[in-house]
């Protein structure tokens, strides 16, 4: 467990340093609640810097699980084989971004919090991210306006990327075993 300390310490002193960049503020979101997995209690604390670089930006989820009897569990930083390390960085991913949501040009591909469409006509408050952690979504979302200086513009959504693996965007429900009530605060 003490990976998962150390790279919460690098992360946290990473986004300190790039606040002291002009103009490059990181935002800080945090959550915590329980997770049952299989016969198991956890509680879940998760914090999700969102740390820009230029007019990019990347969300990470650095997550802690305590068991119960209130030590640090070794899930979600499994380092013992080439597939673990990867699943373990791929599940710190939160989302990638492009610009802000008020930018002419706006892209974020992975979890989707918060997602209008046609100024809440069509969709308004979507998220992907109802059993996050439990079933993570690789989503899409995008907006392009003021095309060509006249008012126009595009914007859609993709909830999952795996909807397309399975057949089609309405594919078959499965149930899981992981169960996940989470509270999440952003400041």
């Amino acid at each position: 467990m003490r990976r998962s300390l150390w790279c919460l310490l690098i992360l946290a002193g990473a986004s300190l340093a790039l606040a002291e960049e002009p103009g490059l503020k990181p935002t800080y979101s945090a959550s915590m609640g329980s997770v049952t997995v299989g016969d198991q209690q956890l509680y879940r604390l998760s914090l999700r810097p969102d740390i820009p670089i230029g007019n990019w930006g990347v969300a990470l989820d650095v997550e802690l699980f305590i068991d119960n009897r209130g030590g640090l569990s070794d899930r979600g930083w499994e380092f013992g084989t080439p597939a673990e390390a990867v699943d373990t960085i791929l599940r710190k991913l939160y989302y990638l971004r492009y610009g802000q949501p008020q930018d002419n040009t706006f892209v974020k591909v992975g979890a989707l919090d918060q997602v209008t469409l046609g100024y809440g006509l069509i969709m308004d408050g979507y998220r992907n991210t109802l059993q996050y952690p439990g079933i993570k979504k690789t989503g899409l979302y995008f907006h392009r306006r003021d095309i060509g200086g006249k008012g126009l513009g595009v914007e859609g959504v993709i909830n999952n990327f795996q909807d397309f693996q399975e057949g089609s965007a309405l594919g078959k429900l499965e149930r899981q075993k992981v169960m996940t009530i989470e509270t999440v605060f952003t400041f």
